[in-house]
This record gives structure tokens, C-alpha cells and sequence, in this order.
């Protein structure tokens, strides 16, 4: 399993194609129209794997908290392997989001503060007896890099 995806990851880094700046996609994705937002409630904890096409590789730690309806804070520490053998650690740190949910109830968009940004799709899956979604997954829509966010109810 340990060789798979470390086979997985070195495919994905080399077959991301080469720019300067990453950006966000164009027109920013969002919901088309509005689901329930009581979804998600209470707290998630994430585990984030993230490549880029400078072949730098952070892996992330978060707590997602959903503090009302629409608005939540997201708690992160993360390692990035930078070039030349330097491994820098961040520690945890936090950034208010607001989401929103499809008519669909399983998917939806996460958007961070702050400039530079883009908007982070999810998929919802597992409902529990009390009717909130148990676990999240997502991807980062910024253009040149590519992240998988794997996230369970607490």
C-alpha cells in the first residue's frame, strides 16, 4: 500500500504541468444552489496531502469547526519539504471560512479568507443517526498544484 502511493504521488507530481504561479480557476467555482447547511455540525478532523509542480509536498493536519450555518474555522499545522533538503514546520494556525452546500446535499465549497484563496470542493458522504454528514473529502481548485483532504466527524 506504502509503495502504491508513494507511486501515485511521484505520477501525480510529474504529470502536473510546469507554470510559474499557481492560481485559482476562472470563474471561481460556486454552489448553484442551496442545500442544507445543518449538514455539518460540530467538528472534523483532516488529514491533507499536498503536491505542486515545483515537486514540494506538504502534508497538513486540520480541524475543521463548523461554527454556524455557513461559517466555520479551519485550525492547521503543516510540514512542507522544501528544496535543498530544508523541511519546514508550521505550526497550528487558524483562518475563518464560510461554505456553502449544493441542492444536493453532497457537495459543496469551502472558501478561505485572505487573498490568493480559492474556493475548495468537497464531497459530503455518511450521514449520522442525528442527520450530519460524517465524513468530508476535498480537492484544491488552484490551478497547478494538487491536494486531497480526507476529514471525519469528531
Amino acid at each position: 500500500m506504502k509503495k502504491a502511493y508513494v507511486a501515485l504521488l511521484a505520477l501525480t507530481i510529474a504529470i502536473l504541468p510546469a507554470a510559474a504561479n499557481a492560481a485559482c480557476p476562472s470563474p471561481a467555482p460556486n454552489c448553484t444552489s442551496s442545500g442544507t447547511l445543518s449538514l455539518l455540525k460540530g467538528s472534523y478532523g483532516c488529514l491533507a496531502v499536498r503536491a505542486d509542480t515545483s515537486n514540494v509536498v506538504q502534508v497538513s493536519i486540520l480541524l475543521l469547526t463548523v461554527t454556524a450555518a455557513g461559517i466555520a474555522t479551519g485550525t492547521m499545522a503543516k510540514n512542507e519539504n522544501l528544496s535543498g533538503g530544508n523541511s519546514t514546520y508550521q505550526d497550528f494556525q487558524s483562518n475563518s471560512l464560510t461554505y456553502c452546500v449544493n441542492a444536493d446535499n453532497t457537495t459543496g465549497y469551502i472558501f478561505p479568507s485572505g487573498s490568493g484563496s480559492c474556493p475548495v470542493p468537497f464531497v459530503l458522504s455518511g450521514v449520522s443517526s442525528s442527520g450530519l454528514a460524517t465524513r468530508l473529502r476535498a480537492v484544491d481548485s488552484t490551478e497547478q498544484r494538487a491536494q486531497t483532504t480526507v476529514c471525519r466527524h469528531q
